[in-house]
């Protein structure tokens, strides 16, 4: 269930920012957050693994002086729900974004993704071609990444999953070194960032939602690869 909003984050999170909302909608079933503003052409944006609205804080009320941006979390993310049953392959996660597009009136729009976000983007660009004007990859995850297998194989089996498990409570404390590998340097890392992530982690369901997505992660780097050339007339920006 829904924790409600953390405090004290960024104007974009805590609603600050006039051009920026937080809302709610009920996407398959459940309850999901996202945060919304600005005025123009549709503008989605889809986070990444273990991550959610937060991490689009800064880029939100930039894009909204020239477009009407979205911002999901999705369901087992940030402060959206935690079905237990849950499709969390890239096609299901693809097709709860559609499903989010259809209740909130965006017939096609701009998809931006990072990471985990990027691989769904492609996906979905797959399923609904004529849903997507352009796509922004950034950093988006791929069947060519060697640290992306590597971490998968290790989570993927039963021990790797325990393992994820008992090792989950101190990952909050891991927080600020992993953030600081993103950032380059842990002097670079905006204030409030740590806790700002640090936060939704703590919800049950939050740890096995992410297990979910590993199991399958082969299967849908595969279908990555098959999807790429049925995409390739789409206009692509890759940061």
């Amino acid at each position: 269930m829904n924790q409600g909003s953390p405090p004290n984050l960024a104007p974009a999170e805590n609603g600050t920012d006039a051009r920026i909302q937080e809302r709610w909608i009920t996407v398959d079933g459940h309850r999901m957050r996202y945060l919304y503003g600005g005025s123009g052409p549709p503008v989605v944006l889809l986070h990444g693994l273990l991550a959610y609205g937060f991490s689009w804080r800064f880029t939100l009320p930039a894009l909204a002086r020239q477009a009407t941006v979205y911002a999901p979390d999705q369901l087992g993310c940030g402060f959206s729900d935690r079905p237990r049953e849950c499709d969390r392959t890239l096609r299901g996660v693809a097709a709860r974004t559609l499903q989010f597009m259809d209740a909130i009136g965006v017939e096609k729009a701009d998809i931006v993704g990072t990471s985990h976000g990027g691989a769904v983007a492609m996906i979905l660009a797959e399923m609904a071609p004529e849903r997507v004007r352009k796509l922004v990859l950034v950093a988006p995850a791929n069947p060519w990444s060697r640290h992306g297998r590597l971490m998968t194989r290790a989570f993927g089996t039963r021990v790797g999953a325990w393992l994820f498990r008992t090792a989950a409570p101190a990952m909050a404390m891991l927080n600020g070194y992993f953030i600081g590998r993103m950032f380059g340097s842990r002097r670079r890392i905006p204030p409030d960032t740590i806790r700002g992530y640090a936060g939704p982690l703590q919800t049950p369901g939050t740890i096995e939602h992410a297990l979910g997505i590993v199991k399958s992660w082969r299967a849908d780097m595969r279908a990555i690869k098959e999807a790429l050339p049925r995409i390739a007339h789409i206009p692509t920006l890759i940061v």
